[in-house]
């Protein structure tokens, strides 16, 4: 994979992302269900869809887009203050089921894992290889999450000694 050039709409981000996860929808049977931007300045009480303004400069907005399945959600996440996140979540999106991919690359004991949760080259990467970075470590590694394996869900949201 070369450098993917760099991202600069919320619709381009969009666009990038639906790619990237694409295999949700392929391989697990995921929906596009929602996507948004929240303009910085009335973050964050203001959301409204990409498409109402798909050409707005993502350095000013938090633009997310959401995948669901009948069990399991993913949320891809971008902050233009300086983070791409990704989240999961059981059933209905609650701070009691929803993880963050970094900490199921944690559990599961990610090779090269920072302890900040990095999978890229933070600060070198363009916005479409981080988007990428983090797609291909979800496939990789989240799969029985994915699926919605209760046991494997469990283990992962069990307090941490």
């Amino acid at each position: 994979m070369g450098t993917q050039p760099d991202i600069l709409t919320v619709g381009e981000f969009e666009a990038v992302v639906l790619r990237e996860f694409g295999f949700l929808q392929r391989e697990y049977g995921f929906r596009h269900t929602a996507d948004e931007q929240l303009p910085l300045a009335t973050f964050p009480r203001v959301r409204f869809p990409i498409a109402d303004e798909p050409t707005a400069r993502l350095d000013y907005r938090v633009t997310s887009v959401t995948f669901e399945s009948a069990a399991v959600g993913v949320e891809v996440l971008n902050d233009p203050r300086g983070e791409i996140e990704c989240v999961l979540w059981l059933g209905t999106d609650s701070p009691t089921t929803s993880v963050s991919l970094w900490r199921l690359l944690s559990h599961v004991g990610m090779p090269g894992l920072t302890n900040r949760g990095w999978i890229y080259d933070y600060g070198h990467a363009t916005l479409a290889n981080t988007v990428a970075s983090v797609a291909r470590a979800l496939e990789s590694y989240g799969a029985p999450w994915l699926r919605g394996d209760a046991e494997r869900w469990a283990a992962l949201l069990a307090p941490r000694e």
